[in-house]
């Protein structure tokens, strides 16, 4: 079967019900993703951020898809440092490792805790920066930076298929719902800096302008 992680709060206190299509695994731990295993249909499992190797390696293994929220990286600068140490903290929104490890993604905005602004989402994960202050400088993490490319498959591809509906939303493909707008630059190839500048052209709804 296929799994996917949305995001569940470390201390959730809920229990999977197999009936359901979407079950929510209450913490990022390998009990849980054991327990993962024994389920069919969407797993829920919320803000995917820490341990990034063994979670990585356990996380493919369950074919659980991890859901992040790239605005979340400079929210509070200096606060992984503070609250979980130098060490635990290099290892947040592992972005470019779940990549290289195979884990399946998706973004989200966490709204309404950070703005529901898409190309904000893209450009922090891409540049691993803040998408205010543009701060700090060259990224926080950056060797957990990931390009506009694979930054974009995760926000739309990913997303869809994080609310088990891959089938019919996330790519432009036949078959596939006609939900999508014409941007003002070819986002993928632009400079990352750029990226907040993209105007939309033109928004398509179920094909209809």
């Amino acid at each position: 079967p296929s799994f996917c992680a949305v995001a569940a709060a470390l201390d959730a206190d809920l229990t999977p019900d197999p009936a359901l299509p979407v079950h929510i695994v209450p913490a990022l731990c390998r009990d849980s993703l054991r327990e993962a295993a024994d389920l069919s249909g969407t797993v829920v499992l919320m803000k995917a951020g820490g341990e990034a190797e063994a979670l990585a390696c356990a996380l493919r293994e369950a074919g659980v898809l991890a859901s992040s929220q790239p605005g979340h990286i400079t929210l509070d600068p200096g606060g992984p440092e503070r609250d979980l140490g130098p060490e635990r903290s290099r290892i947040m929104w592992p972005f470019a490792t779940y990549l290289a490890r195979g884990v399946d993604q998706a973004f989200g905005t966490d709204s309404p805790i950070t703005p529901v602004t898409s190309m904000n989402v893209l450009y922090t994960a891409v540049t691993r920066q803040d998408p205010f202050t543009h701060e700090p400088a060259g990224g926080w993490l950056p060797g957990e930076r990931i390009c506009a490319a694979d930054a974009m498959r995760i926000y739309t591809a990913g997303s869809a298929a994080a609310v088990g509906r891959e089938d019919e939303l996330g790519q432009i493909a036949p078959g596939m719902l006609a939900d999508f707008v014409v941007l003002d630059r070819d986002i993928t190839a632009c400079d990352p800096d750029d990226l907040q500048r993209a105007r939309v052209l033109v928004t398509y709804v179920g094909g209809r302008q």
